[in-house]
């Protein structure tokens, strides 16, 4: 059988925080651009955050981390009410993993 190394793993969670570009989130359907706060990569994990500044308030109808291609890569669509004043910090997580196929 063939497998994929754990360092295959690692470069697969790196390549994808290298073509990271940009998040947007959406208020009544209209997209605003930000920029990613910050990215990491442990084995074959990748967390990626967001954040949603304390001059941003109301509802938050998606979420969407954009590669530089202009290709949506995450989308988190979920409503939400984000507090004027306060910041928000918002991350996703994902492990790259292999999947036996028959």
């Amino acid at each position: 059988m063939l497998y994929l190394t754990d360092t295959a793993l690692n470069k697969i969670a790196l390549y994808l925080q290298s073509i990271l570009d940009h998040g947007l989130y959406y208020q009544n359907g209209v997209p605003t651009q930000i920029p990613i706060y910050d990215s990491e990569v442990s084995g074959d994990t990748i967390t990626i955050y967001l954040e949603l500044d304390e001059n941003v308030s109301g509802d938050i109808e998606k979420l969407e981390v954009i590669d530089t291609g202009g290709a949506v890569l995450i989308e988190k669509a979920k409503t939400f009410n984000k507090v004027l004043g306060k910041g928000l910090l918002v991350s996703f997580t994902f492990s790259v993993r292999e999947v036996e196929s028959s």
